[in-house]
């Protein structure tokens, strides 16, 4: 997942504009290889946390979010990671309220909400990662 945080004063002059992804992805793309572009995306305005020496919190923002039955369903070396617990976007978003989650589906360049929908459908297998 990539967090990327807007800043608040971004966020009031593009309050009417979509998040660029388009040119994101195509950045993201054309410099990553195709297994290391993030396939989630959290949009926020919500700062990351940070210890008391300034450095991320990664592993708090990466398990905190997990649930126990989600992801049975997707490919081995996923599972091996996510498998155990899956993940809960609800969680994400109650702890992030301004926030919006999105989602690129694999061989694909257009980046879509990741609703309810999308989520089952991913949680449930239609849609493979």
């Amino acid at each position: 997942m990539a967090f990327i945080q807007i800043a608040e004063e971004f966020e009031e002059e593009s309050k009417n504009e979509p998040f660029p992804f388009i040119s994101l992805i195509s950045h993201l793309t054309s410099h990553l290889a195709p297994y290391s572009v993030p396939l989630f995306y959290l949009v926020t305005t919500t700062p990351i946390p940070t210890t008391s020496t300034f450095k991320h919190q990664k592993a708090t923002l990466s398990f905190s979010y997990f649930s126990k039955e989600i992801f049975s369903c997707c490919s081995p070396s996923l599972c091996g990671v996510l498998g155990k617990q899956g993940y809960d976007p609800s969680l994400l978003l109650s702890t992030y309220p301004n926030s919006t989650l999105h989602f690129l589906p694999p061989k694909t360049d257009t980046v879509v909400d990741l609703d309810d929908e999308v989520y089952e459908n991913i949680r449930s297998g239609n849609m493979r990662l």
